[in-house]
């Protein structure tokens, strides 16, 4: 299940950051273990796209210093 979601949650897809707030302080997020590793996954993805924008603009900067001087 994890790899055919992630397979299907691409750079294009808005990523529901209320909903996952909802699931995770719900009372029962701690009693399912499908929701939990979905939840990490989800997380997983987001730190990874985060990380990759993070990544693309340090370059961007690195390229600007380069072209300076």
């Amino acid at each position: 299940i994890s790899n055919h979601i992630s397979k299907r949650i691409t750079k294009n897809v808005k990523l529901p950051w209320d909903s996952l707030i909802k699931i995770v302080c719900s009372e029962n997020f701690m009693d399912s273990a499908l929701v939990k590793n979905f939840t990490i996954m989800y997380l997983k993805k987001a730190y990874d796209r985060l990380n990759e924008k993070l990544f693309q603009n340090s370059r961007a900067e690195l390229a600007d210093l380069e072209t300076k001087e």
